[in-house]
């Protein structure tokens, strides 16, 4: 998580750390492999946490090296391993082969495995055992009674049952709506680009400070409840944010006027806008839930993005970043950056003298 105000949880027992992973993750996970890796030492934190599908056997190894990369961008030390789920022996704990390739591939490269952990969910009351300490063993607390679950809802954070959940937040609006909003930017490009096919005009200050101050005005009005957006606030916003300049200055979140209504927006507008121009409100939410440390949301709303128009080139860039497993900071002062030249370019263009 990264809020201004980051919260501080401790935690005591592998219970209570079991109990944090949906809040950790923002869902409830099923037959996966959860991987926390940890900084520090007598007193660990969290540095960063990391889910995959279990997999089938030949695929075991390929993703116990896939974990390296993330975990050493991060700068973890050591790592807790946890099966949620999983096909369960009658006599035994499920997937020891998968713990036991993932340990020697980590350790290997320098990491200690503090734990391992097994619980058949992520449902309080579950009793969850250890895999090497036939001793070790309890009873899930409610995971929504945690000191983390309310840390997590202080700060605005929803934990959702399933990753499919969060998979439908993204779910675009109805095939009529999109057609008839795509041919909307049909006859849009039609009235702006010139006959001898080079592109559309280079836009001017008036156009350029009502572009802004439509993405910004739509942001405040979605502070406290998400947007309901017309058939013309789509078009217009689009037609904002496709100007990269006028997208990239909302790269920057001190410059937003409020971080969690800029979600709701591109959200909004991710749902509301047809192929190809989706990719655009796509790759701000997956920029901003990165930035943010929301891996799950980012890769999620990257692959909206990505099936909307492959070839959009800060998709591209935010997936690069993604699969090397880059720590949020970075991509935030990448985003800083962005902002900051794309202001540039706008400023010099809003001092420009207008032509006779």
């Amino acid at each position: 998580m990264t809020t201004k105000q980051r919260p501080h949880v401790t935690l005591e027992h592998p219970g209570e750390l079991l109990a944090s992973v949906p809040h950790l993750l923002g869902f409830h996970p099923s037959d996966s492999l959860v991987v926390l890796g940890l900084r520090g030492t007598t007193t660990a934190s969290v540095g960063v946490v990391l889910r995959a599908d279990l997999p089938p056997p030949d695929e075991i190894r390929a993703l116990a090296e896939y974990l390296l990369l993330p975990l050493t961008q991060h700068n973890a030390e050591s790592v807790v391993l946890v099966v949620v789920g999983g096909r369960a022996p009658v006599d035994d704990l499920p997937d020891r082969e998968l713990l036991a390739r993932c340990e020697s591939v980590l350790v290997d490269a320098g990491f200690t495995v503090a734990h391992q952990l097994w619980t058949p969910d992520t449902t309080a009351g579950r009793r969850w055992r250890c895999y090497d300490d036939f001793k070790c063993i309890g009873v899930l607390p409610d995971p929504g009674g945690t000191d983390l679950a309310k840390a997590a809802k202080d700060t605005g954070l929803v934990t959702y049952a399933s990753r499919d959940e969060i998979v439908a937040t993204l779910a675009p609006e109805p095939d009529d709506v999109l057609a008839r909003r795509s041919a909307a930017f049909d006859r849009r490009t039609d009235a702006t680009e010139p006959d001898h096919g080079t592109g559309p005009p280079k836009p001017d200050r008036d156009q350029i400070r009502a572009w802004l101050d439509a993405v910004r005005r739509a942001i405040e009005s979605a502070v406290a409840t998400p947007p309901t957006l017309t058939d013309d606030d789509v078009v217009q916003l689009i037609g904002a944010l496709s100007e990269h300049r006028v997208r990239d200055v909302n790269l920057d979140f001190d410059r937003l006027p409020d971080v969690a209504a800029a979600e709701r927006l591109w959200t909004a507008l991710a749902r509301a806008t047809p192929a190809p121009e989706r990719a655009e409100p796509a790759c701000l939410l997956a920029f901003s839930a990165y930035a943010r440390g929301d891996g799950v949301l980012a890769g999620i709303a990257l692959a909206n993005a990505e099936a909307a128009d492959p070839g959009h080139r800060l998709t591209n860039l935010l997936r690069s970043a993604l699969t090397l497993g880059l720590e949020p900071g970075k991509i935030r002062v990448a985003g800083i950056r962005a902002a900051t030249f794309a202001r540039q370019s706008l400023n010099e263009d809003l001092a420009q003298p207008e032509e006779s």
